[in-house]
């Protein structure tokens, strides 16, 4: 997300800092801003039309995601 922000040059004035994605949904709900969040965490919302999908040239944006898990662990199958 910060690199789409600063590849397409776009004015952020302010910004804020949540540690969960509930408590993103919840002040954007509230009126608090804007924000981009997987698809799949705000499913219901959109459902319920508490938050809408705004159009923006350049989404989605494409990530790369890893599975991990401790190396010495046994994996059950």
């Amino acid at each position: 997300m910060e690199k789409f922000i600063f590849e397409n040059n776009l004015p952020i004035t302010k910004q804020m800092e949540l540690t969960t994605n509930e408590a993103v949904k919840q002040a954007v709900i509230a009126g608090l801003g804007y924000s981009i969040t997987p698809l799949i965490g705000i499913k219901k919302e959109l459902q319920n039309r508490q938050l809408q999908i705004i159009p923006v040239k350049g989404f989605p944006i494409i990530s790369t995601w890893y599975l991990i898990w401790k190396k010495d662990k046994k994996l059950t199958s």
